[in-house]
């Protein structure tokens, strides 16, 4: 099987709970920090996700607060 079939088989044979609460998170656990930057960074831009807090304020015309 390739990692297709494997993902399909997952998510045919897992529960609900499972895939919605905790595959993202083994993923995670199992890339090292540069191959997650490229995955989010690609997620990010392919399905409009905002990166960050500041980000999203932007998109949603929200000036960032000044503290003093």
């Amino acid at each position: 099987m390739n990692r297709w079939d494997k993902l399909e088989w997952l998510k045919e044979t897992c529960s609900q709970d499972f895939i919605e609460n905790h595959l993202m998170d083994e993923m995670v656990r199992w890339m090292g920090e540069d191959d997650f930057e490229a995955f989010y960074d690609h997620l990010c831009r392919c399905w409009d996700i905002a990166k960050d807090a500041k980000d999203l304020n932007y998109r949603m015309g929200i000036e960032d607060e000044v503290i003093a």
